[in-house]
């Protein structure tokens, strides 16, 4: 993935977290217009902060596993190898699906 993309998913990450505490804010809860708008916000940002986290697992778990390719054990390499594809086909797919979110929203779907 581009750096410039890893940054911005994990700028709206941050933001879903951000949006989070706001809504618990006594000020916020108060302020029903205003509460509505960051709900629908962290709504929308809630499946992207999800596939984000499922992202990085699943880089961190291909990482390991091309280590354990290293490995002097000839069964850890067997192993790391039948599962490497898997793993690098689902990163590649999370992948996919991030870029979705990404795609700016068009204003008349509220």
């Amino acid at each position: 993935m581009k750096p410039s993309l890893q940054r911005k998913l994990e700028e709206l990450v941050e933001r879903h977290e951000e949006v989070g505490q706001l809504m618990s804010d006594p000020e916020i809860i108060g302020d029903q217009n205003r509460f509505r708008s960051l709900s629908q916000e962290y709504a929308h940002l809630e499946d992207l902060a999800k596939t984000w986290h499922r992202y990085k697992a699943a880089a961190d778990e291909v990482s390991g596993l091309e280590d354990m390719l290293n490995d002097d054990d000839a069964d850890m390499r067997d192993m790391a190898q039948s599962e490497i594809d898997a793993a690098r086909a689902q990163v590649e797919t999370l992948e996919a699906e991030l870029q979705v979110f990404l795609i700016p929203r068009d204003p008349r779907d509220n």
